[in-house]
């Protein structure tokens, strides 16, 4: 680029932090929402830092969510317990630690594509004017796209979202440090040297933020690959060394199936360490996910009518014209980068940088968009790590028309776009951000855009419950209970026989876990089985606030309007007295 203020690193570290903030300053006032009751509100883990210095003695939650999450996620989740312990129910600590995470990591982007560009000037046999030319150009444009796309708000913005975030952190950091770990192994012609101790300390620092981003959320179960996949594309050496080098990073791969048969041995069943909470066949949510993968790719391209809950529909052949369609234009995508690399990889190195973006992309999204079946098939936060491949490869694009226009004009004209577009996405963000400050503008959203969807009015009754309009609560909840018989009557939930045999297999002594079972009914429209549970729930521990205020919203559903009111008033009476 040409030399001005702008080409200097420190200005574009100041001002990727400066779109950062501006685009969140709107979110330091956020309430829980969504997941943040479960995780954070009434999690009882996290408010004593005890269980983490012991976490068997967490095992009294074992037949919930709180343990699992813990076990899991230990990194993430010691993290909310931190800012409980600083903080309490200030929802401001928390977004205060988001902001930084996703600040950090648009400034990571930055150094892990400088470091790509000076890899590949190595690998070109010293001071190649390649990465003089355009590394930090492309480093600039990924980072600006990286931390100004709106696509991101959902992970930055929904605290509980922390874990994809702060898993991308320790994600970039790991493959940071292998790079340079490589590179201080490598001379200038090439040959490998003896390991050094800053050498061993780049690798040692590489393994441990491994280690760190898979007990932070399962989506670091691609990094070893992503690591090996950047090994043989932009370094050269004898095989049988490089081999040497990845092992221990292969062997990481084995945590999080630890953890998963670990969880399972909980009570979890045959096949449920890699499903959650569906019945969905593999071939159906992969059917799915052809299609959801286009819709992540338009979002990329096109940031319009996000939705925080999505009303996805579930396909069941491979030839259904929209899955067809969508999966004929992933192969046609996936096949012009591999020409593209076999054809001119080693004439022109930038296709090099595409082909690992493209691949980035797929690898990183492969967890929560292939075969593993999640309970909801679509979500932006799962965008948060895989984006940084898209915006990679379009970096690289912009810079190759600058290369093949030759023209001062053009070099300019590219510039100027993607700061204005930049520009434009914080404008986006900020403005996504604002449907976050109020629960019921939020869900409102989500009822516009996803009219059939009982979970939208569910939450929206629960906003306004929460603000102490039973009546429009209990309107919104017999609206989502409507749309739970409907769902129910097409086979999109498991029926009643199914789904009753459970409650004989708890302890009948864990009122908690009777209420947890209530919950899980009532998301699925079985209210009269919600209801048995909560009541359940009640008989062991009649002071149980939470199990009070649930069976009201059930009594609700069924039209008990009066025993709602007097239920939800009792649940939160008892909450107050605590």
């Amino acid at each position: 680029m040409t030399k001005t203020l702008l080409s200097k690193p420190a200005c574009h570290l100041l001002l990727l932090i400066a779109l950062g903030i501006i685009g969140y300053s709107n979110t330091f006032n956020v309430p829980f929402h969504f997941d943040d009751r479960e995780n954070i509100i009434t999690n009882p883990i996290i408010k004593n830092l005890d269980y983490y210095k012991t976490p068997s003695k967490a095992k009294v939650y074992k037949s919930t969510t709180e343990y699992p999450m813990l076990i899991n996620r230990y990194i993430g989740s010691i993290t909310f317990a931190l800012n409980y312990k600083i903080n309490k129910l200030n929802v401001t600590g928390y977004h205060v630690v988001n902001l930084l995470i996703h600040l950090i990591n648009s400034l990571l982007v930055y150094w892990f594509v400088h470091l790509i560009f000076i890899t590949l000037a190595s690998r070109a046999g010293g001071d190649n004017p390649l990465f003089l030319k355009h590394g930090s150009t492309i480093a600039l444009f990924s980072a600006l796209l990286f931390v100004t796309h709106p696509i991101q708000t959902q992970a930055v913005t929904y605290i509980t979202q922390r874990f994809a975030s702060l898993a991308t952190m320790f994600y970039l950091v790991s493959i940071i440090m292998y790079t340079k770990f490589r590179l201080t192994l490598n001379k200038v012609n090439g040959e490998d040297q003896k390991i050094s101790v800053r050498a061993l300390g780049y690798c040692l620092i590489a393994i441990f933020t491994a280690v760190l981003a898979m007990k932070t959320k399962e989506i670091a179960f691609t990094l070893p690959a992503m690591i090996v996949l950047y090994e043989f594309i932009f370094f050269k050496g004898e095989t049988k060394s490089r081999i040497l080098y990845l092992i221990p990073f292969i062997l990481t791969m084995l945590i999080i199936p630890a953890t998963l048969i670990g969880i399972v041995d909980l009570g979890g069943g045959s096949g449920s360490a890699t499903r959650l909470a569906t019945d969905m066949s593999r071939l159906d949510y992969l059917f799915t996910e052809f299609r959801v993968i286009i819709t992540y790719i338009r979002l990329i391209f096109f940031p319009v009518a996000q939705n925080v809950d999505y009303d996805y529909p579930v396909y069941h052949s491979i030839f259904a014209p929209e899955v067809f369609l969508s999966f004929m234009a992933l192969l046609t995508l996936c096949l012009m980068v591999i020409y593209s690399f076999w054809r001119y990889g080693k004439t022109q190195p930038l296709t090099r940088v595409i082909f690992f973006g493209t691949g980035w992309f797929f690898v990183t999204l492969s967890v929560e968009s292939s075969i593993i079946p999640i309970v909801d098939v679509i979500f932006e936060h799962r965008m948060y790590l895989p984006s940084l491949g898209l915006f990679l490869a379009i970096s690289v694009l912009l810079v190759m028309i600058i290369e093949r226009c030759r023209q001062k004009w053009a070099e300019g004209a590219v510039f100027s776009l993607v700061i204005i577009t930049a520009l434009f996405f914080t404008c986006l963000t900020y403005s996504r951000n604002n449907l976050w400050n109020d629960e019921l503008v939020l869900w409102q959203d989500v009822i516009n855009k996803s009219p059939q969807k009982a979970r939208g009015y569910t939450n929206m009754g629960n906003a306004h419950i929460a603000k102490g309009n039973l009546d429009k609560g209990i309107k919104y909840h017999k609206k989502a209970a409507f749309l739970g018989e409907t769902y129910k009557d097409k086979g999109f939930v498991d029926d009643s026989t199914k789904a009753l045999p459970r409650a004989n297999n708890i302890d009948s002594s864990h009122a908690e876990a009777y209420s947890n079972l209530g919950k899980g009914f009532f998301d699925k429209g079985l209210i009269d089985e919600s209801i048995k549970a909560f009541e359940m729930a009640i008989s062991i521990d009649p002071s149980y606030a939470d199990a009070h205020y649930n069976l009201g919203i059930a009594y609700g559903e069924k039209g008990l309007d009066e025993a709602a009111k007097i239920e939800m008033r009792r649940g939160l009476m008892l909450k107050n007295k605590k």
